[in-house]
């Protein structure tokens, strides 16, 4: 077997070992702001949250549940998730930032200055308080994070199609974006691994790599990186999903604040920031994916989706999920922090 084979199987059960392994890619650069990416885990299902600008929000800490940092949300997002609102998976927020959660090698640093949070909040605290990927930056310092369950690692765009691979390494942030970021995508090894297999790929003679393994998707990302279209994005998303495995598929138009998403590769929902109570004090709508209808949020339904998909994370059963949920919905507003335009009520 050779060097790169071995690695690719190496790769490959890394990357499953959790029943995790998403994939993401962003338009080239000359391109309008679009990425997109694919959720891949056990459950099925997915539901599309709104969270209010305006919300006072904290983090409770692992299983002790001590309350640590605190903060305001600025912007309101819309996000889809399996674990509940304010748990994301992926996100877009009303000024064009989206992010997207990927397992990944993670050393998370223990302390900040605002505080500590739970990694499944991290990138709702970005949504919530920064419009760019140079905010997101500029303030990278700002959160400690203890894990609740996974080592992640994080890919954001932006509205100026500005892109940023996120990782923690050793216990400090590594932000790579512009001319450190040559392949705008992401898999579930560390960027600089997936990088180096996709060069010694290029400069050997085998044929494009196949299968599910992380630096296998990572090198069809790559050379897709010229993508400009939608419709580039979803053909490439289809390339690296696994069928029954890849449990929603995202699509962000970054100018214009849409979401797009399907469950199953099945029929596409369109969604931006129109019509929707982006106040907090407003209901909280949501849309089940499941049901292609907005409703009222349901506690009832998120926690089953929540149970389903927690056996893939058994440190998210019992007690935690109940905690993580109701945190998630104890809806505290502070309007003087709601800076954005005001909506119509759901």
């Amino acid at each position: 077997m050779s060097i790169l084979m071995t690695l690719m199987v190496v790769s490959a059960v890394g990357s499953t070992s959790r029943g995790l392994a998403c994939s993401v890619i962003a338009a080239a650069p000359e391109a309008p702001a679009l990425v997109g990416g694919n959720y891949d885990w056990t459950a099925r299902g997915g539901i599309v949250f709104l969270s209010p600008r305006g919300q006072l929000k904290s983090a409770e800490l692992g299983h002790t549940f001590s309350t640590d940092a605190e903060w305001s949300s600025r912007y309101a997002s819309l996000t889809v998730s399996q674990f509940g609102r304010d748990f994301p998976m992926q996100g877009l927020n009303e000024q064009g930032l989206a992010g997207m959660v990927l397992i990944g090698p993670s050393a998370y640093p223990s302390d900040g200055p605002e505080g500590i949070v739970t990694e499944n909040l991290w990138l709702q605290y970005q949504l919530d308080r920064f419009a760019t990927v140079a905010e997101v930056e500029a303030h990278i310092h700002e959160l400690g994070l203890q894990r609740l369950s996974a080592s992640l690692h994080w890919f954001l765009c932006d509205a100026t199609n500005d892109c940023a691979v996120i990782e923690f390494i050793g216990g400090r942030p590594s932000v790579r974006r512009g001319n450190d970021l040559p392949i705008r995508s992401l898999t579930n090894t560390s960027y600089e691994q997936a990088m180096s297999f996709y060069v010694r790929w290029q400069e050997s003679t085998s044929p494009m790599p196949e299968g599910y393994a992380s630096s296998a998707r990572f090198v069809r990302l790559a050379e897709r990186r010229s993508a400009r279209s939608w419709l580039d994005l979803a053909e490439t998303l289809d390339q690296v999903s696994l069928a029954g495995f890849t449990a929603f598929q995202s699509l962000f138009d970054l100018q214009n604040r849409s979401l797009t998403v399907r469950l199953d590769r099945g029929r596409w929902h369109s969604i931006n920031f129109e019509n929707l109570p982006l106040d907090c004090g407003a209901s909280l709508p949501m849309l089940n994916l499941s049901q292609g209808s907005w409703q009222v949020y349901d506690h009832n339904a998120v926690a089953n989706l929540f149970t389903a998909a927690a056996a893939g994370a058994p440190e998210l059963g019992g007690l935690v999920q109940d905690r993580v949920l109701r945190t998630s919905e104890r809806v505290t507003c502070n309007r003087s922090q709601s800076i954005g335009r005001p909506k119509k009520s759901f």
